[in-house]
């Protein structure tokens, strides 16, 4: 890094370190695969390196928050497991759907530090993407126990695991996950020493803050149980008349395709989910600021 001072640089080594550290032991916690721990890696490493902790800290709480909570009622949720495309472990195409914009959005609040009502919406930005993650895991995880979830289109009762299901239980897991997660974020946001960049958020009000955030990640979620119900290519298994996201069903049998765009998986869903909740953020954002 030539050129470059030890203070600008020492983030992200530190950052190199902390993410290899904690993705290490998600990989032998069986969390995550190895491709989920190089992209972990990666994801934290890029984060930290432009948002130091505030940052990293966030990113954490998404990540431990929804581990624990994918092994709660694992007996009750196994049923609504076997129709889910992935296992409980998180491989790297799910860590960066679920990753990927947060860390954009975070990299842009390094990259113009100096452009204060933009560093701030891209720090909204970047926790509600969290938040709408963090939404629609614990959604997934608590809402998957449900004995009777029903479809968010037609109301009519569907099998747990469907896509596009919602219960009582999942929308206020969602709703809780996202008041947890942009409480979090304002705690660290007062506690924590800050960027340059992530300074400006100071000047936002505390209230404006919870209600962007929570608002952007409980409509980030729910988009991603709207376009789980549309876009999502599922399929159907001929011998057990059972939709999943799967290509082959558990029995053995090659599935059909039902509905869906072909190219619209579970993965590419729950990024747009969080595309959804940045954005949802700073338009809330920017209408304040238009009064």
């Amino acid at each position: 890094m030539d050129g470059i001072s030890p203070q600008l640089a020492a983030p992200w080594f530190l950052g190199a370190g902390f993410s290899a550290l904690v993705a290490g032991v998600a990989y032998r916690a069986r969390t995550l695969t190895f491709s989920g721990a190089v992209a972990a890696w990666g994801v934290g490493w890029l984060t930290f390196g432009s948002g130091t902790w505030l940052a990293a800290l966030t990113v954490l709480a998404f990540f431990t928050s929804s581990s624990v909570l994918s092994r709660w009622g694992s007996r009750r949720k196994v049923r609504a497991a076997r129709e889910y495309a992935k296992s409980a472990r998180r491989d790297g195409a799910q860590v960066l759907a679920n990753g990927s914009v947060a860390t954009l959005a975070a990299l842009l609040v390094w990259l113009c530090a100096s452009e204060v009502a933009f560093a701030q919406g891209a720090g909204l930005a970047f926790a509600a993407a969290l938040a709408a993650a963090t939404a629609d895991t614990w959604a997934t995880e608590v809402g998957s126990a449900h004995p009777r979830p029903r479809h968010i289109l037609t109301g009519r009762p569907v099998p747990p695991g469907t896509s596009g299901a919602v219960s009582s239980w999942g929308t206020l897991a969602a709703l809780g996950g996202s008041i947890w997660l942009a409480g979090l974020f304002v705690v660290g946001l007062y506690a924590l020493p800050l960027e340059p960049g992530w300074m400006g958020l100071r000047h936002v009000p505390v209230r404006q803050i919870l209600l962007s955030v929570g608002v952007g990640g409980v409509g980030g979620s729910l988009m991603d149980s709207l376009l789980g119900a549309t876009l999502q290519r599922v399929y159907m298994c001929p011998t057990c008349g059972v939709e999943t996201e799967r290509t082959r069903h558990h029995c053995g049998t090659l599935t059909r395709p039902l509905r869906g765009v072909r190219w619209v998986s579970n993965d590419v869903v729950n990024f747009l989910g969080t595309l959804s909740g940045s954005i949802i953020a700073v338009l809330l954002q920017m209408a304040v600021l238009g009064k």
